[in-house]
């Protein structure tokens, strides 16, 4: 009975592990205001992403014309041009696989720790 036991302790402690490293530090009030940042870099980040020729083709599916997505860009304030820009940074191709692995091993823990805890037998 200890094994197991033991056994879980050491995945639960690696699991653990896994945490992230944050940091903390006091910031200007500007930068806790969202008034940070390149704001013309930001504009033209924004620009660029809608420039490219896969936005382009969605956007037209959707039924939008450049000339309207350029108008509603103009009319954007400096902050949605700054979370706009903050978004786009965010977008990955193919999304992401954390997800998936994390997936993966809650069933490989369920599988290998927990089920032989409770007497089932996965194995013969």
């Amino acid at each position: 009975m200890t094994k197991p036991l033991v056994w879980y302790l050491v995945f639960l402690i690696a699991f653990i592990s896994l945490a992230p490293r944050v940091d903390a530090a006091f910031v200007s009030s500007e930068m806790s205001t969202g008034a940070f940042g390149d704001r013309h870099s930001e504009r033209q980040r924004v620009e660029a992403f809608l420039e490219r020729k896969v936005v382009k083709d969605r956007l037209l599916d959707l039924g939008f014309t450049m000339h309207e997505v350029e108008n509603k860009l103009s009319g954007l304030s400096e902050s949605q041009v700054h979370d706009l820009a903050g978004r786009i940074e965010d977008v990955k191709v193919g999304g992401s696989a954390e997800g998936v692995i994390i997936g993966v091993l809650i069933v490989l823990f369920v599988i290998g720790v927990l089920l032989p805890l409770l007497g089932i037998r996965v194995w013969r």
